[in-house]
């Protein structure tokens, strides 16, 4: 479990680089990028920052950018966090929402055998 100051910390990070990515990225026209979960280590050195994009076929696109403008990002982070130590970002794909599909998926499907088999 984590503690108080490491919930803040990541709620944090999550709203300064979601304002971040917002003003400074540069992908191209169509995708979009959210921030689904900032997990920071206890001794603070490195955040894990989980992404998830629209479209999903533009995943693997989004991150290739995001790793290629990470400098400048992590520098404006740098400078808008008034904590030290301020950790270093790694993106990551969340694939939740993927997961959660499934799960919603295979539910719709048992529910659509057991109305036929009650007919």
């Amino acid at each position: 479990m984590t503690s108080l100051r490491i919930q803040k910390v990541n709620e944090h990070i999550r709203e300064e680089l979601g304002n971040i990515l917002s003003s400074q990225t540069h992908l191209k026209s169509g995708v979009l990028v959210t921030i689904t979960k900032v997990s920071t280590t206890p001794d603070l050195k490195t955040a894990r920052i989980g992404i998830s994009t629209f479209p999903e076929e533009e995943t693997h696109y989004a991150l290739t950018a995001l790793k290629r403008e990470m400098y400048t990002l992590q520098g404006e982070l740098n400078r808008r966090l008034r904590m030290r130590p301020i950790p270093r970002i790694l993106f990551l794909e969340d694939t939740t929402s993927i997961a959660a599909q499934d799960v919603e998926s295979a539910l719709l499907t048992i529910k659509k055998e057991t109305s036929v088999d009650e007919i």
